[in-house]
């Protein structure tokens, strides 16, 4: 482990304080897709045995964008510490996304980065900067974009492996494929898909009913001409955003009624026209757009080099994606003396 002066600065520059009224897990509409996994995961499971499973270091939201995973790992960072009873200035979290390994970042750098904020959260009172803390957590974001993703990866799958109950990991990634078998082991892998037909009429039922948050006062949105079963199936393809999109176009065509009356109850009927504009403009985005490929720097060995008897972040024998797991531990030891 290589721990300097500059990798401590850089980690002190990104601990920040966890937002005291952003909302937890129970806050999230019933639709919401992972939502009670895990709060019975932080709330009511404290010996993950009885599931002949390792109790998890945190949770891997991962999947296309627009489905909740970063909604979601909000709402549990939120859901932890209040539930351990702590004030959020004793909590540090550290959001770690792309811009913290740009490609062109040397190798080396990029694992005392990782090594440091670990060592960070795993015995904070040897910082300053948070040398009271009662509980830590890492957020990795865009984690397919980082450089040297392989080697980074499976680095955060050693530390997080090691984690006492002081300290939460969550990792943020569109491709589930740069995720090492230790880290998913480590974590609660929590896949964000497209909603299918089943979770796509729960939130639209939950999209046509809702209560004033001011008055209480209960909105029914009916149907006219066209079913919540017709909805499910013109909305295949379309992500969770694309779907609370379409709910907010719909309640928009009941503004006018639900403040022009005073009544506890409201019901506005829909026409079929004004159903069917609002969901044509969301079915334009349920057509899959071509991804821009993701730059991974990978660790380049030059093609003379002589043989060596040690590897070191320079001169890697082979890819960190290509290692077993011993020969990454082995590799990194190395790196570390």
């Amino acid at each position: 482990m290589s721990i300097t002066a500059s990798t401590i600065e850089w980690a002190e520059e990104l601990v920040e304080t966890p937002e005291e009224d952003a909302p937890e897990l129970d806050d999230l509409p019933d639709c919401f897709q992972w939502r009670d996994t895990l709060r019975q995961v932080t709330t009511t499971l404290r010996d993950a045995s009885v599931l002949g499973m390792p109790a998890p270091h945190g949770a891997l939201f991962y999947g296309p964008p627009g489905n909740g995973r970063h909604t979601l790992a909000q709402a549990y960072i939120s859901t932890m510490w209040r539930w351990r009873q702590v004030g959020p200035e004793l909590v540090p979290l550290f959001r770690v996304d792309a811009s913290q390994f740009p490609e062109g970042l040397d190798l080396q750098e990029a694992l005392d980065r990782i090594d440091t904020i670990f060592d960070v959260i795993s015995d904070p009172g040897k910082y300053d900067f948070c040398d009271d803390a009662e509980f830590g957590i890492i957020l990795f974001d865009q984690m397919e974009r980082y450089a040297y993703v392989d080697a980074l990866a499976y680095s955060i799958a050693q530390w997080t492996a090691d984690l006492s109950d002081h300290a939460a990991v969550i990792c943020i990634t569109e491709d589930e494929s740069i995720i090492p078998s230790a880290l998913r082991r480590a974590l609660l892998p929590c896949r964000c898909s497209n909603p299918g037909p089943r979770l796509r009429q729960q939130i639209l039922k939950w999209g046509l009913r809702w209560k004033t948050p001011a008055e209480h006062r209960q909105v029914d949105l009916g149907l006219e001409g066209i079913t919540v079963d017709d909805l499910v199936q013109r909305t295949d393809g379309l992500n969770c955003a694309g779907l609370h999109d379409l709910v907010m176009m719909l309640r928009l065509e009941a503004l006018t009624d639900v403040l022009t009356t005073d009544k506890p109850y409201v019901h506005v009927s829909l026409k079929e026209d004004a159903v069917l504009n609002a969901l044509e403009l969301q079915e334009r985005r349920a057509a899959p757009a071509a991804a821009a490929p993701a730059v991974i720097q990978t660790v380049a060995v030059p093609a003379a080099a002589a043989p060596q008897t040690q590897t070191t972040a320079a001169n890697l024998q082979k890819d960190p994606a290509e290692m077993t797991w011993e020969e990454y531990l082995k590799h990194r030891t190395t790196n570390q003396n």
